[in-house]
């Protein structure tokens, strides 16, 4: 069976701090925009989030990705501090 046959995913909803850019993506690519990231976090249907942020938050992101139990592709390295990840 070859990956293209395996593959169900479709971008449901975007998340972004920034309403003018969240709006416009929410148009282009046809997925509900979210301003509010616990809200976003709370759908039930988003199995897999996949983080794109500034690296200043990252952490935060990924953190109340994880606390919400959601898994996660994150697009930069996690680079903290060791005492944060412990």
């Amino acid at each position: 069976m070859g990956c293209e046959a395996s593959i169900d995913v479709r971008l449901a909803s975007i998340y972004d701090e920034n309403p003018e850019r969240g709006f416009e993506k929410e148009k282009e690519v046809n997925a509900k925009y979210f301003d509010d990231l616990e809200i976003f976090l709370e759908q039930d249907d988003l199995d897999t989030v996949v983080i794109c942020s500034m690296n200043c938050k990252l952490y935060a992101h990924a953190t109340t990705a994880v606390e919400g139990g959601k898994d996660m592709l994150l697009r930069n390295l996690l680079q903290q501090e060791l005492r944060m990840a412990e």
